[in-house]
Parts: structure tokens; sequence; C-alpha cells
């Protein structure tokens, strides 16, 4: 179900979607340790090289300027 395009209609409907996963109902609700399917899993290095490659050139999410910007608000 596409989200609604009122404002209003669509912070209750995120507000209604949001309660409906919380607790044991959140599909990762009790997936750590040895119960996460990575648990104890590493990646290969030609994957490690993929990621890396693919990373490459992209900017971090947070510069400096974007940093003094958030403590000025």
């Amino acid at each position: 179900m596409p989200a609604p395009k009122d404002f209003d209609k669509k912070k209750l409907w995120k507000e209604r979607l949001s309660k409906a996963k919380i607790g044991e109902k959140n599909p990762n609700f009790g997936k750590t340790g040895k119960k996460h399917p990575w648990f104890g899993k590493h990646h290969s290095q030609a994957t490690k090289d993929k990621l890396n490659k693919a990373l490459k050139g992209k900017k971090k999410p947070f510069t400096q300027e974007h940093r003094d910007n958030l403590t000025k608000a």
C-alpha cells in the first residue's frame, strides 16, 4: 500500500505502521548473537575487494561542513 499524499494522513499512516512492528512482531526481533544468520561468517577477500571498489569515491555522509551546520542548528 503506497503512502498517502496528504501530510496528516501520512503521519498517521507512519505511526500505525511503526506501532505494528514494535517488539516481537519486528522481523529482526531476537536475532542477536548465535541466532543471527551471519553469526560466525566472514566476507571473503574477493567480496571485501568488491565492496571496497563499489564504495570508492563516494562522499562520507557527515562532512566537516555538515557537522558544523548541525551544531549551528
